[in-house]
């Protein structure tokens, strides 16, 4: 007899901690996915903050930049044969990349940023350059002449 009520014991015992391991299981994973959905609301409002965040930089570094080309500035260009000079000067920069004289990691080559390009005056440019490894800033000088635009490099250096 004493066998047999031991084995229920064990029995019942094994019954309970697993109806406690089943529960604590439940309440586990009910709190998993609760942290999960959580985390997901947070990744979520992190995101909107940083694009509210990069319109507010975006509007702030584009009231920083200088004004370019002046009024006169950019019909004596057009006279000069550019149909928008702003954007013509900007266009002719980018493929100017063989003026960078560091050489990039081996399998990547140089490009100029747009987006951290300021033209300074009717005379000089001002603008970033990277590799995707290395970053560096140059300040050229240009002059317009037929409808082309000439460079010259004042100064360059890696960031």
């Amino acid at each position: 007899m004493k066998k047999h009520n031991f084995k229920n014991l064990v029995s019942m015992v094994f019954f309970l901690l697993t109806a406690i391991f089943v529960v604590l299981f439940i309440l586990e994973r009910k709190n998993t996915t609760a942290l999960e959905n959580n985390n997901m609301e947070l990744k979520s409002e992190i995101e909107r903050l940083r694009q509210k965040a990069g319109d507010e930089t975006s509007d702030l570094n584009n009231s920083q930049k200088l004004p370019g080309l002046q009024s006169w500035d950019i019909k004596r260009f057009q006279k000069k044969g550019l149909k928008n000079p702003e954007n013509d000067i900007l266009a002719s920069l980018m493929k100017q990349t063989h003026l960078i004289k560091f050489e990039p990691q081996p399998g990547v080559s140089w490009r100029f940023d747009a987006n951290e390009t300021i033209i300074l005056s009717n005379r000089w440019v001002f603008t970033k350059f990277d590799e995707g490894h290395m970053l560096g800033s140059m300040l050229l000088s240009y002059t317009v002449n037929n409808g082309s635009v000439a460079w010259e490099v004042i100064s360059q250096y890696l960031d």
